[in-house]
């Protein structure tokens, strides 16, 4: 089935990201049949302020979310955003391990998020794939990646604590080891960034833990057209009422 196609099913049957191809994580933290008290997801996180160990993966690749540590795992709130429950991670201990590699080194990857700051600063970021490559920086919501080994802002936005924001990231190849970061808002920049390495993890980011409220994460492990990253951002600005 071609790219259009698929798009043109989505906007008459409604939004499903598995049929952009390439989808390699969606965490959905309001899908009460994924969220899960602990990290071998055997008990359903389902009241507010519960302890979420695990967030299945409904991508269906696999690349679960888990905290094994008790102490690590972050609270369950109980229609904190437009109706829909939130993952509320606390900034000093809470995170979450992505299994797998997900983005596993490509040259090409599309990351898109959802989340709210609830405190802090500086590079904490909600949001980690690999070593830092990309991360998205909690001050600011800006991503952040590196370049020839040197962090980069991208994207660098103010931020009042509780705003809820759609933060959308594409790389595509462009020769070697050059990726063009594109941005529906404000165009289009060229850099020569590091790929993608390894797992990922979910508020923390060098050490440092980050405090946010997390909705919902996606990633590619290609460069979306603009025509499905703008379906994409469409549905998840409508369903969190986020910006």
């Amino acid at each position: 089935m071609g790219a259009a196609r698929r798009l043109m099913l989505m906007r008459r049957d409604g939004f499903d990201p598995r049929l952009i191809a390439g989808l390699a994580l969606w965490i959905d933290a309001s899908d009460g049949a994924t969220v899960w008290q602990d990290a071998a997801r055997s008990t359903l996180a389902s009241a507010n302020g519960d302890p979420v160990g695990g967030i299945t993966d409904r991508s269906g690749v696999g690349a679960h979310a888990s905290a094994a540590v008790a102490s690590a795992r972050p609270s369950l709130i109980v229609a904190a955003r437009n109706g829909r429950s939130v993952v509320r991670f606390d900034g000093v201990d809470d995170v979450m391990e992505l299994a797998g590699t997900v983005l596993g080194g490509n040259a090409a990857y599309s990351v898109i998020c959802v989340c709210a700051v609830t405190g802090g600063s500086g590079v904490r970021s909600p949001l980690e794939f690999g070593v830092g490559h990309p991360a998205l920086k909690e001050s600011s919501l800006a991503w952040v990646v590196r370049e020839l080994g040197v962090w980069r802002e991208i994207n660098a936005d103010t931020v009042s604590l509780g705003n809820w924001r759609v933060r959308g990231l594409i790389t595509a190849a462009d020769g070697a080891q050059a990726y063009r970061q594109v941005d529906e808002a404000r165009g289009s920049l060229v850099a020569t960034m590091e790929a993608a390495t390894g797992g990922g993890t979910l508020a923390r980011a060098a050490g440092n833990g980050a405090a946010c409220d997390l909705g919902e994460v996606l990633a590619w492990n290609r460069a979306l057209t603009l025509e499905e990253y703008r379906s994409v951002t469409r549905y998840l600005t409508a369903k969190w009422g986020a910006t």
